[in-house]
């Protein structure tokens, strides 16, 4: 709120675009969920995700947040939100652009290629609806390719390349991503190869880095650094030290919430969604009973309600 008061003083080049809001959440209001066939109403949580990540431009037009965190729980649905985003990014933002490099990334080959698959399936779908059948067609990207195995998807007409590149190959180098995203980067214990994106991006106009996770096991991995950096940047809102790095979080605000249901929709906002709710509780509410009798509650409170703990669980 208070950035949209800024906006047009001397010392604040930023800007809210609506109408860049507006683009993306018309794209995604056509974009299938892969395991329905049909696209999937966006809550409003996920509708600020996409209009954070989209609306918010430089001077120059390009998209403020070169660097973005979001964090939630397990099974929110956020590699749907990420497909969204990846499909936007290749096939929207690229146009009248060339020889641009995308990147879905994550910590193992299986993970990555399980993204890159989700991807294509619903490129393939999109392919399939006006105007972006045209669009697709004339980009020169053949969709029988999207069936493949392949680990990229091309453009033919302006090479513009979707890769996918697991951490464990952490073949980043010599590539400069207009969009990189990366999932379970939690999981990652050093900076070194994922270092190598940001480096490749710093002359890329209208770049965005997105790290998405879960918190993990241990609160020493440099996913956790960062978030708590991005959120002391938020409480210390008036010195700007991080205008261009984005932090978008839901979890539990301490260890005390975890036997109380009412509070767990901090970090699982899909209990919102009347539809879901009664299925989504009943599974944590079991996931909570049988952790917390095999001794292994550590595993709820990370995974299930996005909570860091004090001390990595190998520890004890």
């Amino acid at each position: 709120m208070r950035d949209l008061q800024r906006q047009g003083s001397v010392d604040f080049s930023f800007h809210y675009s609506t109408k860049k809001v507006s683009q993306v959440l018309k794209f995604a209001a056509i974009c299938p969920n892969v395991d329905t066939g049909e696209p999937t109403k966006l809550m409003p949580w996920q509708e600020f995700i996409m209009a954070m990540l989209i609306g918010w431009r430089n001077d120059d037009g390009g998209k403020r947040f070169s660097r973005a965190i979001v964090s939630v729980a397990r099974g929110q649905g956020k590699t749907y939100l990420m497909a969204i985003i990846t499909a936007y990014s290749y096939l929207i933002e690229s146009l009248g652009l060339s020889n641009q490099d995308y990147l879905v990334s994550s910590i193992n080959y299986k993970q990555t290629s399980k993204i890159l698959g989700y991807i294509k399936s619903m490129l393939a779908k999109i392919a399939t609806i006006e105007p972006f059948k045209s669009l697709i067609a004339d980009s020169g990207l053949d969709t029988r390719t999207l069936s493949s195995q392949a680990d990229q998807v091309v453009m033919s007409s302006n090479n513009n390349k979707l890769r996918a590149i697991s951490h464990e190959a952490g073949q980043y180098d010599s590539f400069h991503f207009t969009t990189a995203i990366f999932d379970e980067i939690g999981e990652i214990k050093t900076r070194q190869k994922v270092s190598k994106i940001v480096s490749g991006q710093v002359k890329v106009p209208n770049r965005q880095f997105i790290q998405i996770s879960t918190a993990y096991p241990d609160p020493t991995v440099p996913f956790h650094d960062d978030e708590r950096m991005i959120q002391q940047a938020m409480e210390q809102d008036y010195l700007r030290d991080a205008d261009t790095y984005l932090g978008l979080i839901w979890s539990q605000d301490n260890l005390d919430e975890t036997y109380k249901p009412d509070m767990w929709v901090k970090s699982n906002p899909l209990l919102d969604l009347p539809s879901q709710r009664e299925v989504l509780l009943n599974g944590l509410t079991d996931k909570c009973d049988s952790d917390a009798l095999s001794g292994t509650l550590n595993d709820f409170q990370n995974k299930n309600l996005n909570l860091w703990l004090e001390q990595s669980a190998d520890s004890f």
